[in-house]
């Protein structure tokens, strides 16, 4: 059973579903759950509630990869009935909406837009692991780091906010396939002692 949006929320979903791709940011899923229904983000987040950046809803519209949204707890009921999915499974795959990152506020639905994510960096989702999921549209995640490597795909992305391509793909740079395999190794040895040491060899390889 859904979670109840209360008196003035949302009574169904909208007409097309879309499914959150774990570690999505909300921002990024927002915006392919409007766009799968033919709606603006202005038109989604009137179902939403109320916001603080209204005014720059073409800003965030045109840089997706760029801004975060967050919201209270019953915003995140609203989403939940207009993606017909429980608030809970919502919170388990977009780190975003997680209790310590909601805003205050339990009566009317609000939500913000951020320019810089809370916790975290915004990095783009690898193209092919998203045409392998029917995505059909570009999904930005909510990364601890400021890259992510896709070892399948073997792609490069991180956070450059359009500075560059947002996917390299690293057919000529085998290196760093490696070396990622080999951060991944001693994370899963050391825990974040490994971690360390990577970030150590990293900054020695750097100067």
């Amino acid at each position: 059973m859904l979670d109840d949006p209360g008196l003035y929320g949302p009574r169904r979903p909208l007409p097309l579903r879309v499914r959150p791709v774990p570690g999505e940011s909300t921002g990024s899923f927002v915006n392919r759950l409007a766009h799968a229904n033919g709606l603006s983000l202005a038109a989604f987040l009137d179902r939403v509630g109320q916001g603080e950046a209204s005014a720059y809803t073409e800003r965030v519209e045109k840089y997706p990869q760029s801004t975060e949204m967050y919201m209270n707890e019953a915003g995140l009921r609203y989403l939940a009935v207009l993606a017909d999915r429980a608030a809970g499974l919502l919170q388990q795959d977009l780190p975003s909406l997680g209790a310590e990152h909601l805003l205050p506020g339990e009566e009317a639905a609000q939500w913000w837009w951020r320019w810089e994510p809370v916790a975290g960096h915004l990095v783009r989702y690898c193209p092919l692991c998203g045409d392998d999921l029917g995505v059909g549209e570009a999904v930005s995640l909510m990364s601890t780091d400021s890259w992510q490597v896709c070892l399948r795909h073997g792609y490069w992305s991180d956070d450059s906010r359009g500075r560059g391509p947002d996917c390299v793909p690293l057919a000529e740079l085998p290196e760093t396939l490696t070396a990622h395999r080999v951060r991944q190794q001693l994370a899963k040895q050391w825990g974040p002692a490994g971690e360390e040491l990577f970030a150590d060899a990293f900054q020695v390889a750097v100067y």
